[in-house]
């Protein structure tokens, strides 16, 4: 089945975490993850913070079937010691509502992690085109301080989302007979 890949292009209804360089959305767009070349972070002592970034809208034909789609982010832990815990997870945003992936212990590296939905969660059925056009992707980061010598804070490089689907029946065939006028 195809798939489709859009990363974030600006800024969504949440900015709450501290970016290295840029605005947030540029630290967490790249095709391939750049660790600590550039990301963000959550600085506000002990709470979670959240990010949403807008992504372009979808090229996936009118009719197709949307069977998935699935939010990727690429995170790590800064902590002192380095077995202080910390976690975090995926967020998205569809019909003016959040919902969060499942919570994640972030390690000392940078780790992909993943959360598919299979239908929107707020309509309970298959995603539509303008539903996936409205959406927004993004992050929840936790950090705990105690002191200089005990904190843990969530950090991420890269966010975006793949779309698998199933091409609208016909549509090739369509095209092929209107090209030769029938």
């Amino acid at each position: 089945m195809p798939t489709e890949t859009l990363r974030p292009n600006a800024a969504g209804d949440a900015t709450e975490l501290v970016p290295s360089t840029a605005p947030n959305w540029e630290c967490v767009n790249e095709a391939v993850a750049n660790g600590d070349t550039d990301y963000v972070r959550n600085d506000a002592e002990n709470t979670y913070e959240r990010d949403l970034y807008n992504i372009p809208d979808t090229a996936i034909p009118a009719g197709s079937t949307i069977n998935s789609v699935t939010v990727y982010w690429t995170a790590r832990k800064v902590a002192v010691p380095s077995t202080r815990a910390i976690a975090g997870y995926s967020s998205i945003k569809t019909e003016g509502i959040i919902y969060e992936g499942s919570v994640q212990a972030l390690t000392n590296s940078y780790v992909e992690y993943n959360t598919a939905y299979a239908t929107n969660p707020n309509t309970g059925v298959a995603w539509t085109i303008a539903e996936l056009n409205a959406l927004q992707i993004g992050i929840y980061l936790g950090n705990y301080y105690l002191d200089d010598l005990h904190f843990a804070y969530g950090r991420c490089t890269q966010v975006y989302v793949i779309i698998d689907y199933t091409a609208a029946a016909g549509g090739r065939i369509r095209r092929l007979l209107v090209g030769v006028g029938l």
